[in-house]
């Protein structure tokens, strides 16, 4: 049994050996770096801007009909349905964003600066009364 013993840890002194060579070595392995994803190009525009024009009430939010949105970059002006929605086609960017306004009498305006990430932009607005 005793040789059995000293034989297997002459084995396992040859592995740790042999598994410990390389660590000295004058050519060490180096990771890797990682591989960035390539870069994925801005839509160019034309964009058709979409969304709700909404403020709270006693229920939730509630659609505000007749408010006025403008794209600020050709000073075109929508306005939204009895449901609060709107669309704008044709918007173009400027500088890469996408400017946009929102008002109505009684509420406070707001604006926004999108950088669209796709042709078709969804922007949805809160406006709190004044």
């Amino acid at each position: 049994m005793r040789t059995h013993i000293v034989l297997l840890q002459r084995i396992l002194t040859g592995v740790a050996v042999v598994a410990l060579s390389g660590c000295g070595s004058t050519n060490p392995i180096s990771p890797s770096a990682p591989i960035a994803p390539a870069p994925v190009a801005a839509p160019q525009g034309p964009f058709t801007v979409t969304g709700v024009v909404t403020e709270l009430g006693d229920d939730g939010s509630v659609g505000v009909a007749g408010a006025h949105v403008e794209d600020s970059q050709r000073h075109f002006v929508v306005l939204t349905g009895e449901d609060g929605s709107f669309m704008i086609q044709d918007v173009e960017a400027f500088q890469g964003n996408i400017y946009l306004y929102f008002a109505k009498d009684g509420y406070q305006p707001v604006t926004r600066t999108l950088a669209p990430t796709a042709n078709e932009v969804r922007v949805d607005i809160l406006l709190v009364r004044e």
